[in-house]
């Protein structure tokens, strides 16, 4: 994992509403950093989103985030997460490729 930076203040704050960004590490809390973001974007800001926490964390991190998350993300997230970054679909209720 390559991980130097990520401006969390430039994300929209409902991705991080209930904790304070500036003590967030990249390196520790990685996983819920991507969680918080694939849980709260859109399908219209998903590919940006997904560009902008890619500058820190390869795609297969963010796949293994993606399958053992216990955050809620939305069935259209999974589905586009599946056509455009050619990972597995996952169910939102089990976690496992539909």
């Amino acid at each position: 994992m390559n991980i130097t930076s990520l401006n969390l203040a430039e994300m929209p704050r409902v991705f991080f509403w209930d904790v304070d960004i500036e003590s967030l590490d990249l390196k520790r809390d990685y996983f819920f950093i991507i969680s918080r973001i694939l849980s709260f974007t859109t399908v219209e800001f998903l590919c940006n989103n997904i560009d902008i926490i890619r500058t820190q964390f390869d795609m297969q991190i963010i796949q293994q985030v993606l399958e053992n998350t216990s955050e809620i993300i939305s069935e259209d997230i999974y589905k586009l997460m599946s056509e455009t970054y050619d990972i597995p679909n996952y169910s939102q209720c089990v976690n496992i490729p539909v």
